[in-house]
């Protein structure tokens, strides 16, 4: 079965009946923290699930998440400390932590512009290697239509093919994309380096649509003398071009 839970009111998921487990182990879900499966009617706490008793916070009730225990409290209750929320209860462990430079649940580490560089060099070179192919594959063919074509009126048809490979690499390239960044968050160049692309509103998978346009914005970055990319290095939460007009982080994995 997979599980969704909540944190800091945003929903974080799929996880397993497993991994939902060592969640709770690991104090990252409490008992009262708010979780949901397919089939259920709506989110209730964890200790609801387990005892099957009906739902008692009202859901238009606004209530935080407490980052330490996972335990629902009304905003009033939690401090507030960048990304984190910590209610009473948890404040001097948090604030211990804080003081020891121990790194705090649920921060998001920005991945930076030589890193993200490398990935992309990855994914190049992959891409590049199925671009190689697909253009020798053509490539046979000019051959073969020159051999066959001996009045040398093969122009438009030489064209032809080269516009169809060309559209074949960017379709591949875009699949490449909205495959691998909406199913798994990153493409195999940044799943090599621990990388992932996340939606700055939610933390989860960009959709299709959203891969999609990233790509694009790929573009945007090249069209403007690199300097899309580049930007990259100055950024706090190290977003180029692309990242701003889609919304997008990369991330490194938790």
């Amino acid at each position: 079965m997979e599980w969704y839970y909540s944190v800091n009111g945003q929903q974080v998921g799929p996880v397993s009946d497993a991994d939902l487990e060592n969640l709770v182990t690991a104090r990252v879900v409490g008992q009262e923290s708010l979780v949901w499966h397919a089939g259920m009617p709506e989110w209730q706490t964890l200790r609801q699930v387990k005892t099957g008793a009906p739902p008692s916070i009202p859901a238009e009730t606004p209530r935080g998440f407490c980052s330490e225990c996972g335990n629902p409290y009304p905003d009033s209750d939690l401090m507030t400390y960048g990304v984190s929320h910590v209610c009473v209860n948890c404040k001097s462990t948090f604030l211990q932590r804080l003081k020891q430079g121990v790194p705090l649940p649920f921060t998001r580490r920005y991945a930076g512009f030589w890193i993200r560089f490398l990935a992309i060099c990855i994914d190049g070179l992959i891409l590049g290697v199925v671009s190689l192919i697909i253009n020798l594959s053509f490539g046979s063919g000019f051959s073969r239509m020159s051999r066959i074509n001996d009045t040398g009126d093969i122009g438009p048809a030489i064209l032809g093919l080269f516009g169809l490979a060309y559209f074949i690499n960017i379709a591949i390239a875009i699949g490449y994309q909205a495959y691998f960044l909406s199913q798994h968050g990153a493409t195999p160049g940044k799943m090599a380096l621990n990388l992932k692309v996340i939606r700055a509103s939610d933390g989860e998978n960009p959709s299709v649509g959203l891969a999609i346009g990233r790509y694009f914005g790929y573009w945007l970055d090249g069209i403007t003398l690199l300097i899309g990319y580049i930007i990259a290095a100055f950024d706090s939460e190290k977003r180029a071009l692309h990242d701003y007009i889609c919304g997008t982080r990369v991330v490194y994995k938790s």
